[in-house]
């Protein structure tokens, strides 16, 4: 199972952030560790509420693993329970968090992972579901999301 793998080994990451300062104007870039491949920045954040669904590619037991694992870190920290569904896109809709196999660059190895962040969704993609369940574990919400 997933989420009785341990090691930290960080192996590539892609990031797309949607960011803003607390004046909505374009921020910096956030630092991240480690260092992503490639990170473009643009206005704007995710807000994170209790409607929020975490959308996880059907029929992958470890993909859904995680997703039930973010659920929990998010339970603990905001008090919201967020619904775990499967999906058979490859896009997030409006309002939601997708984790997914599906359409991840091959290059960025078992433990690599993509996030793109919009203001209107979320999407983690990974060959693997072991780069999914780095991500989730990165502190990459600070700054890209709003948990309200």
């Amino acid at each position: 199972m997933i989420l009785s793998y341990i090691a930290l080994t960080i192996s590539t990451v892609v990031v797309q952030v949607a960011h803003a300062g607390a004046d909505g104007a374009a921020a910096p870039k956030p630092s991240i560790v480690p260092q992503p491949a490639r990170m473009e920045v643009s206005p704007g954040a995710f807000r994170i509420a209790g409607s929020t669904s975490i959308l996880v590619e059907a029929g992958n037991a470890d993909v859904r693993a995680v997703g039930e694992f973010l659920a929990k870190r998010w339970l603990d920290t905001t008090g919201h329970v967020f619904a775990v569904k499967a999906s058979n896109g490859s896009n997030a809709p409006e309002g939601a968090i997708l984790l997914t196999t599906l359409g991840a660059d091959a290059s960025l190895g078992d433990e690599g992972y993509g996030l793109t962040v919009t203001p209107k969704s979320i999407v983690l993609r990974a060959p693997r579901a072991h780069g999914l369940f780095y991500a989730v574990h990165l502190r990459w919400l600070t700054g890209f999301v709003c948990v309200c």
